[in-house]
């Protein structure tokens, strides 16, 4: 096809690297793939990566070593801090727990004791009231028997002026 267009002389960029391997590829423009640059290129890359291996294990890695063990020490003195923290609130929760149990037996031993004075105070009302129960019933008794007492003689005067109207009205007569 160049060859109808008249221009014998020129190739393509493709033809040329096609039929002139690394010479073709260097005159299309990409130097990297001639063999006569790979010395120098080999040179700096070695030169880079020397330097960049210097630069990590001089400077990078001990600053990032650093910062690591400074939060390895962090984080073990917070798990100590911690673990102390929970150690602590456990003997206080212990005593708590001591302390409440106290409370809790005085507070039944000032149940019971308040109990015991309560029963006595009532035992000591139930026999007074007993006491007071007793007097009025033998009072009411000494009124009973009085007043049956007079029923009786009540009823045998009532019975005797019966008699004495009965008599009077049957036989007539007066009794004495």
């Amino acid at each position: 096809m160049a060859a109808e267009s008249g221009d014998h002389g020129a190739t393509t960029g493709a033809e040329a690297a096609a039929g002139h391997g690394g010479e073709a590829a260097a005159q299309a423009g990409l130097p990297q793939l001639d063999p006569s640059y790979f010395a120098s290129q080999l040179f700096w890359l070695t030169l880079f990566f020397v330097a960049l291996y210097l630069f990590l294990s001089r400077v990078m890695l001990p600053k990032l070593g650093g910062v690591i063990e400074a939060r390895e020490t962090k984080r073990a003195n917070d798990i100590d801090a911690a673990a102390k923290a929970n150690a602590e609130a456990q003997a206080a929760l212990k005593s708590y727990e001591q302390s409440l149990a106290g409370a809790a037996a005085e507070a039944r031993k000032l149940a019971d004791a308040a109990r015991a004075e309560a029963n006595t105070l009532r035992s000591a009302r139930m026999a007074d009231q007993d006491k007071l129960l007793d007097e009025r019933l033998s009072a009411a008794e000494i009124r009973v028997a009085a007043a049956r007492a007079e029923g009786l003689v009540a009823a045998k005067t009532a019975a005797a002026e019966a008699a004495e109207a009965i008599v009077e009205k049957i036989a007539g007569l007066k009794a004495a």
